[in-house]
């Protein structure tokens, strides 16, 4: 029996149709309970800085129209902090190797993922931020 993840989740995905997807994949999951969902760059930086939540993973889409991925993450590492941010998912419509590495070149990142994200895929997520095996 997998163990549901306590932490919230960031989901940062401007498009309501694939941030429905993501966040029915993630409950139906039964792995994760507590998704947050904000619709851009400036959005996803204001959640980092409110310290009244704890953020345990961020699904974060790489092509926005409002600061895309990229400049979230490097906004995010330019405050210095990176060791102290929870692991980063990548979640982007292109499975072209240049973004992929384009991505993981970035500390923070801990995974990428071509959308959509399934139920498989965020059980998997679920091992990424508890250590314990897809179930």
């Amino acid at each position: 029996m997998v163990t549901p993840f306590d932490g919230v989740v960031l989901l940062v995905e401007d498009d309501d149709d694939d941030a429905l997807l993501a966040t029915e994949a993630l409950r139906r999951s039964g792995c994760f309970s507590q998704v947050r969902r904000v619709r851009d760059g400036w959005e996803a930086l204001s959640a980092f800085a409110d310290r009244d939540v704890q953020l345990g993973l961020v699904i974060l889409d790489h092509n926005m129209t409002v600061m895309d991925g990229f400049e979230v993450l490097t906004a995010l590492q330019a405050e210095g902090d990176a060791q102290g941010l929870p692991p980063v998912v990548m979640l982007t419509s292109s499975d072209d190797p240049a973004e992929r590495a384009r991505a993981e070149a970035h500390a923070i990142v801990a995974e990428y993922v071509v959308k959509p994200l399934t139920r498989a895929g965020a059980q998997r997520l679920h091992g990424l931020v508890t250590g314990e095996a897809a179930a």
